[in-house]
């Protein structure tokens, strides 16, 4: 008899260890709230988000980055082509960061896949932030800005295009170069494909009012959106570093029922 009670009890102290070490492995894959991973390899990550749940993504490196987010749409083919290392026509792309700063929130449950791709090597941090669409909401409702998304840009040489995204009327976007020399413009889609395709020059799309050029240090843009056409941050320079802030301001309430 006590020989079974002594093999249970060895059982019993083996299951205990090994479900310790599921929720050490558990932990490690799955931070906590707001805690940081480093990441130093390409990487994807995986992250549901409940129904109302606003959980902002923040990345910072200090190499160079571009970080791709795909929200699961029930496209069995999208998500395979996202894990092929491709870009889904649904994902969102932000090109040459050095941070950033994105929220993830469905009107659903929901799944995101975040993938972390170094242009550049560096040790790069990620965590989650979390928060829900109510609270995004009652600051907008109490008259205060809210930042929907933010980053650092790195152009090293050449140009840079990338779309912005949740823009709607009562948007503003805040272009701040920090070093660096060249031109940052914010341009609308007849613009940004002229220029993409080599029908005009950015220099020849740019205006007062959608650029800012910089030669030595700080230069500032600030664009009000009216309307709901999509912008592209277009950049061309040498060692130009700049950042961009998407900013809510409490009129967007007349055009959105829900800050995701």
């Amino acid at each position: 008899m006590h020989r079974w009670a002594g093999v249970l009890l060895a059982l019993l102290m083996n299951g205990f260890l090994v479900g310790q070490m599921w929720v050490v492995r558990g932990a490690a894959l799955s931070p906590g709230p707001a805690e940081a991973v480093v990441v130093r390899e390409d990487e994807v990550h995986r992250r549901p988000v409940k129904a109302g749940e606003r959980t902002v993504l923040e990345v910072s490196t200090t190499g160079l980055l571009e970080v791709v987010v795909y929200e699961r749409t029930g496209d069995a083919r999208e998500l395979e082509e996202f894990r092929a290392g491709r870009v889904p026509r649904t994902a969102k792309v932000f090109s040459q960061v050095r941070e950033l700063s994105y929220p993830l929130s469905s009107v659903t449950d929901t799944e995101f896949y975040v993938r972390v791709r170094h242009l550049r090597p560096g040790e790069t941090r990620l965590r989650y932030v979390p928060g829900l669409v109510d609270e995004a909401m009652a600051r907008l409702r109490k008259g205060e800005n809210l930042v929907r998304n933010r980053g650092v840009v790195v152009v090293e040489g050449g140009r840079l295009t990338m779309p912005v995204y949740q823009l709607v009327p009562g948007t503003v976007v805040r272009v701040e170069v920090q070093s660096g020399r060249g031109v940052v413009g914010l341009l609308k889609t007849r613009d940004y494909l002229d220029v993409r395709d080599g029908r005009a020059t950015v220099a020849g799309r740019c205006t007062p009012q959608a650029c800012v050029e910089a030669s030595s240090g700080r230069a500032v843009l600030e664009v009000a959106v009216g309307d709901y056409d999509d912008r592209y941050l277009v950049a061309e320079g040498q060692g130009l570093v700049f950042t961009y802030r998407v900013v809510a301001t409490p009129e967007v309430l007349n055009h959105i029922s829900s800050c995701t």
